[in-house]
C-alpha cells in the first residue's frame, strides 16, 4: 500500500511527446552510454553486447515494451558501476552499517568482468531461459530489478544536482521520478521559464500492473522498508532511502519502467 494513493510527475515541455521513457532510453542519454561503454571497453566488446543484448521475454510486463529497454538497462548499470569505481566516494551516500546490497556488491566486481556480470543480470531481467519454470523467470527478472532500485534511486535524483546545463544526465536510469506533492511535481516541469505538464498515477495501481503481470507477489511497505531490494519501486518513506536528501525533500517516488513512447 501506498501512503497516498495518487503520485505526480512533473514534464518540461521539451519532454511532453516522452513523459513515460526513462532518462536512459532517451535519445541524447542513450549516445552518452554508449559513448561511455566505448571509452571504457572499446569497440568490440561494445559490438559483442550490443547484438546479445535485447528483450525476448514471454512475461507479459515486457510484451509491449522497446527492444531498447534492455539495451539501455545494460548501458546505464555498466556506466554507474565503472564511474563508482573511479570515485568510491559516489557510493558512500548508500551505504548502511547494518546491509551491504547486491547493489554495492556489484561495485567489487573486476572492471573487466563488469559486462558479463551486468549482461547476464540483463539477460535474467528481459530474457527468457526455457530451462526454467515460467514462475521462476518471473520471481528472477523482479528479484533482479529490485535488487539494483535501491541504488538507482539515488543516482537518478543525483541527476538533479550534476546535470547543470548538460543536453544529458550525467547518470541515466531505467527508474523514473514522481512526488506526493503535485505541487512538487509542478514545480519540475519548468524549463526556461515556462511551465510543462504535470501527470499523474495511482499508485496501488501500478503496483498491481507489477503483480498481475510480472510477478505475483506483494511485499508490504512495512516490510519492504526494512529489507532493499525486495520491490522495483521505492519511496521517501523506505528506511533505505533517508539518506537521499533530494528523495525527502522531493517527497519522491521512482518507479521501474521499460517503456519507450517516442519514435
Amino acid at each position: 500500500m501506498s501512503y497516498n494513493k495518487i503520485i505526480y510527475r512533473g514534464v518540461p515541455l521539451k519532454f511532453k511527446d516522452m513523459s513515460l521513457t526513462t532518462s536512459a532510453m532517451r535519445e541524447n542519454e542513450i549516445n552518452f552510454l554508449e559513448e561511455s561503454l566505448l571509452d571504457n571497453y572499446g569497440y568490440n566488446l561494445y559490438n559483442y553486447y550490443k547484438s546479445k543484448v535485447h528483450v525476448s521475454s514471454s512475461i507479459p510486463f515486457f510484451n509491449n515494451v522497446s527492444n531498447c529497454s534492455a539495451w539501455a538497462w545494460f548501458l546505464s548499470l555498466v556506466h554507474i558501476i565503472v564511474e563508482i569505481q573511479k570515485n568510491p566516494s559516489l557510493l558512500k551516500s548508500l551505504q548502511y552499517v547494518s546491509v551491504i546490497t547486491a547493489f554495492e556488491n556489484l561495485v567489487g566486481v573486476e572492471k573487466y568482468c563488469l559486462p558479463q556480470t551486468i549482461y547476464e543480470i540483463t539477460d535474467s531481467i528481459f530474457g527468457e531461459n526455457k530451462d526454467i519454470d515460467y514462475f521462476t523467470r518471473q520471481a528472477i527478472s523482479n528479484t533482479q530489478v529490485s535488487y539494483m532500485v535501491y541504488g538507482l534511486e539515488y543516482f537518478q535524483h543525483l541527476n538533479y544536482d550534476l546535470r547543470g546545463d548538460l543536453k544529458y544526465n550525467p547518470f541515466p536510469t531505467m527508474v523514473m521520478d514522481w512526488t506526493e506533492d503535485p505541487a512538487i511535481a509542478d514545480g519540475f516541469s519548468y524549463a526556461d521559464g515556462k511551465s510543462g505538464i504535470v501527470l499523474s498515477m495511482d499508485y496501488n495501481k501500478y503496483k498491481q500492473l507489477l503483480y498481475d503481470e510480472w510477478y505475483p507477489f506483494m511485499m508490504s511497505v512495512d516490510i519492504a522498508s526494512d529489507m532493499p531490494g525486495v520491490t522495483p519501486y521505492f519511496d521517501y518513506h523506505f528506511r533505505f532511502s533517508k539518506n537521499n536528501i533530494n528523495m525527502q525533500k522531493q517527497k519522491g517516488i521512482v518507479l521501474f519502467l521499460a517503456l519507450e513512447l517516442y519514435d
